[in-house]
């Protein structure tokens, strides 16, 4: 799953955007832990998908980078309760990690 294409504003003048690079956030249930929560992995796929919009939501209004949530804390809420998303997957970022910073 691709989360995430960094590209660089658009200016007045140019309706092109430059893509900067891409980011691929991999993501594997910890299987183990979906079975002691008693939570499929397709429920496991759309309390992330879920989570990761609402990071998303929440970026665009930001204003100081270090009050960013790194990926592996990104609260996920399943069956009522609060998980870090490390806790409940495994999480590979690859790509051109040089856009996030």
């Amino acid at each position: 799953m691709i989360m995430n294409e960094g590209k660089a504003p658009m200016d007045d003048e140019s309706e092109e955007e430059e893509v900067l690079g891409e980011i691929e956030l991999k993501v594997e249930p910890r299987i183990d832990k979906l079975e002691e929560l008693g939570v499929t992995v397709d429920e496991l796929s759309d309390a992330i998908e879920a989570a990761l919009d609402k990071e998303e939501r929440m970026l665009d209004n930001i204003e100081n980078p270090d009050d960013i949530c790194p990926i592996e804390e990104v609260p996920v809420e399943l069956n009522g309760k609060i998980y870090k998303l490390e806790e409940v997957a495994e999480i590979e970022v690859s790509g051109d990690l040089d856009v996030l910073f």
